[in-house]
């Protein structure tokens, strides 16, 4: 498939990519439940807020821009994709990425976005550099192909297998140089407390009571604990 984006482009890609997700939506049974549960959330929430969906929420074009975001990692090293011309910046984001700083700045990002593509991208902007944090028992496999395409795709990458005040002092040294830190909201570290329970919050969320996962950074010079 790769191949076929590399030589034909995006278009010949998404058509063979249709039926390449269809089979793994068909086979993937609870992946595809809990993706019909998602969004009949998401649906229940929008009516009570009335608040409009930008179109109709389908559990396979759910798997397919998950498949669609893989391919992005790929186009933006290879530099297919460009600031300005496939992304837009968000109004005002443009002139805080672009101001010289001498502190670095954490980002807090979600999966509507994608802090690979935003890697990528930085390297379109003079001496911007973007570090991600990143759990390296998630899509390993999928990294492995990434650097094999794009070797300078494992470069800035920070893997963590928990979060604890080392990691936090080396968030500190990068922001305090000028460099930016990436972290993917969802994402948490195998870390658990004292009998195996994972430090977390319950709140309401679409309706429903979920767990959010507490992260403490250990800031090197006030040794204050901030949650988040």
């Amino acid at each position: 498939m790769l191949a076929v984006y590399r030589y034909g482009g995006r278009l010949p890609f998404t058509l063979l990519l249709w039926p390449v997700v269809a089979v793994y939506w068909l086979t993937g049974t609870r992946a595809r439940h809990a993706s019909q549960q998602w969004l009949q959330r998401v649906s229940e929430e929008a009516n009570q807020r009335q608040i409009t969906l930008p179109g109709p929420l389908n559990s396979y074009r759910h798997f397919l821009r998950f498949a669609e975001a893989m391919l992005d990692k790929i186009a933006s090293w290879r530099g297919d994709l460009r600031w300005g011309r496939d992304i837009d910046f968000a109004p005002g984001a443009e002139a805080v990425i672009r101001a010289p700083t001498e502190r670095g700045k954490l980002i807090l990002a979600s999966h509507l976005g994608d802090i690979e593509a935003c890697r990528a991208m930085a390297k379109q902007v003079s001496g911007l550099v973007i570090n991600a944090l990143v759990f390296t028992d998630n899509a390993q496999r999928f990294r492995d192909v990434l650097e094999t395409i794009a070797p300078e795709a494992g470069v800035n990458l920070m893997p963590v297998t928990d979060i604890g005040p080392d990691t936090a002092i080396l968030l500190q040294q990068k922001l305090d140089a000028g460099e930016w830190v990436a972290i993917v909201g969802d994402r948490t570290a195998v870390n658990r407390q004292r009998g195996g329970a994972r430090r977390v919050v319950w709140s309401t969320f679409l309706g429903h009571p979920a767990p959010f996962h507490k992260v403490r950074f250990y800031w090197q010079r006030h040794y204050a604990v901030r949650c988040c």
